[in-house]
């Protein structure tokens, strides 16, 4: 179940039969109320690192023992979410870059 901070977003999700909710992942008490036996996933996907590492640690203190993925700046952070326990990480400059050139390509070049 996604944890969202957008209706709009939370409405298409639920009008396609799946469970969304809205929160914000960096409330001290909203992991204490999730709960855990239905969350397979957690995708920490704050704009500030510092409210990634604060979900995190808010997450872990919780109890939750699943997969948790994360999207980072730059290689230290991704190195500090991956200490903290984080399974996988995500540069976002670094993928944007590629991800913008794969899309260059694939409109100008097919």
């Amino acid at each position: 179940m996604p944890c969202l901070n957008s209706k709009h977003t939370a409405a298409n999700l639920t009008s396609k039969d799946k469970q969304a909710l809205i929160a914000d992942a960096t409330d001290p008490d909203f992991w204490q109320r999730v709960n855990h036996s239905r969350v397979e996933m957690v995708m920490l996907t704050m704009p500030q690192h510092m409210q990634n590492i604060f979900a995190l640690e808010q997450l872990k203190a919780s109890g939750y023992k699943g997969q948790v993925t994360a999207i980072a700046n730059y290689p230290d952070q991704q190195k500090e979410l991956e200490e903290m326990g984080v399974n996988s990480t995500y540069n976002f400059y670094l993928e944007a870059g590629s991800g913008f050139a794969e899309h260059v390509k694939q409109k100008l070049f097919s």
